[in-house]
């Protein structure tokens, strides 16, 4: 699977450095069953640490998880990105 198999508009991702450096015990628990194949994008190129880790999961349950996300992180602590129109959006 590649970050092109993924379907419009419902793919979701999280920032791999913002996991690991927010709370991976937590955080982890909660990513790694929706992330097997733990495909990785390149979400923002013009930043360095812009890779995230694809939520291989329904639409509702991803966003589900980043809403969850957002109630402990703020968006420039820990980000989030929703695939919109070819492109990786910040959420």
């Amino acid at each position: 699977m590649t970050a092109a198999d993924l379907p419009e508009p419902t793919a979701r991702a999280i920032n791999v450095l913002d996991l690991a450096a927010a709370d991976p015990v937590a955080l982890s628990a909660v990513v790694a069953s929706v992330t097997p194949s733990r495909l990785t994008v390149d979400a923002e190129p013009s930043v360095l640490a812009g890779v995230a880790l694809v939520l291989e999961c329904p639409d509702e349950q991803a966003t589900a998880i980043c809403e969850v996300v957002r109630l402990k992180y703020q968006r420039n602590v820990l980000r989030c990105y929703a695939r919109v129109k070819g492109r990786w959006k910040r959420v």
